[in-house]
């Protein structure tokens, strides 16, 4: 099968509390695991903000779909997601391709009330209505997702996995004492919140703090 992932490595302000270089981590790991299956992958990274430039991402995808079109587009954050279902309706040479959509993270009612911002929820919801299937990263999400106005039928709920080979419960650990540790994991970027489990420590006087994680690559 050929699949075409979408996403933005610029996404600006539309990616909400989502950190850029996890979701382009991501989209590597997946499209590394699709072709070790068999699959034709083609990333199309879009080096802008889709919103903001949406005319150059429509150009962009059209040039790299007709060049190669795809079998199945899988779209990652609601503003490529959006690029991609601009594509598919302004060009009468692609017309319709099969929409699987990844949101990461969703900006619901009650996360800012700029006019900006209500645009964007407006935007994302049209994503979640106009994508085929949807991949949810849990049931809450999925939950969210309904609220938002997606089809329950078309949600699947996909739990972000893990590297079994390569975070084992062996090897080195870091020294402790004999209170309680809180383990925060992550990428090192402000949008992960190591910041809310460091204020949280004064009520573990005993206890320490370890931060497991690196800059995304």
């Amino acid at each position: 099968m050929k699949i075409s992932l979408v996403y933005s490595s610029h996404p600006g302000q539309t990616a909400g509390n989502v950190d850029a270089e996890s979701v382009h981590a991501h989209v590597s790991d997946l499209a590394e695991a699709l072709s070790s299956r068999g699959h034709e992958v083609a990333v199309e990274e879009l080096r802008h903000d889709p919103v903001e430039r949406m005319g150059r991402a429509v150009r962009d995808l059209e040039k790299a779909w007709t060049a190669a079109r795809p079998n199945l587009v899988h779209a990652h954050l609601w503003s490529s997601g959006l690029a991609a279902l601009a594509t598919m309706h302004q060009s009468a040479e692609l017309g319709r391709l099969p929409l699987v959509q990844t949101f990461h993270a969703l900006d619901l009612p009650g996360n800012g009330d700029s006019a900006r911002t209500h645009e964007w929820r407006r935007l994302e919801a049209a994503v979640a209505r106009g994508a085929d299937k949807i991949a949810a990263s849990s049931r809450r999400q999925a939950s969210d997702l309904v609220t938002l106005g997606a089809r329950r039928r078309d949600i699947e709920v996909i739990p972000y996995g893990v590297d079994t080979d390569l975070f084992t419960p062996e090897g080195e650990s870091a020294p402790r004492s004999d209170g309680d540790r809180l383990l925060a994991v992550g990428p090192l970027a402000t949008q992960t919140g190591f910041d809310l489990a460091i204020q949280a420590m004064p009520a573990l006087p005993d206890g320490d703090l370890v931060i497991a994680g690196g800059r995304p690559s």
